[in-house]
């Protein structure tokens, strides 16, 4: 987690439940940078800004490749990054490929896969590579995604509440 204040509650969120994990303050991506967080141009929301890529930042971007070992675990992968997902699996290829399974979990919103001129889908058919997966929407567990179809017309009978712009897909091998 590379905001400060987001990592300090995560890692006491972690630690008061005795999580067998570890909190990070740091970015993941495709490959070893430094960056800031920015706000995109359509909001000033604390949960919508990301990491720009940006020399001499003060956020060191890893991929997961190189912070974990995930040989012989199910790997629990929760991206949230607002528009690099794709970036963040190709720095996970080795810790996807290497476990047992996974199960990733990622955000579709309109307004940035629009701006950024993304498809949720290609996410899935980028996770598919390392093995067969089920895609399902989090807030409509009944609807199984087809990576193939354009996701939001899949989702579109099913409106999320307002001011939840965001659906949660789960991707988990089969």
């Amino acid at each position: 987690e590379p905001n400060n204040d987001a990592y300090s509650f995560l890692a006491g969120t972690l630690n008061a439940n005795q999580v067998n994990a570890r909190a990070l303050n740091l970015g993941v991506g495709a490959q070893a940078a430094r960056g800031e967080l920015a706000s995109p141009d359509f909001s000033d929301d604390a949960h919508s800004m990301f990491v720009r890529e940006q020399t001499g930042g003060s956020i060191e971007i890893v991929p997961v490749d190189e912070v974990v070992e995930c040989k012989g675990r199910f790997v629990v992968l929760k991206i949230d990054v607002e528009g690099n997902e794709r970036g963040v699996i190709v720095g996970a290829q080795k810790s996807l490929s290497d476990s047992t399974g996974f199960a990733v979990s990622f955000e579709a919103n309109k307004t940035v896969c629009t701006s950024l001129d993304q498809e949720p889908n290609d996410i899935l058919k980028d996770l598919s590579k390392f093995r067969n997966i089920r895609a399902v929407v989090a807030e409509i567990p009944e609807v199984t995604v087809d990576p193939d179809q354009p996701f939001f017309e899949q989702v579109s009978d099913f409106p999320l509440p307002e001011g939840r712009p965001v659906y949660n897909i789960v991707a988990i091998t089969e």
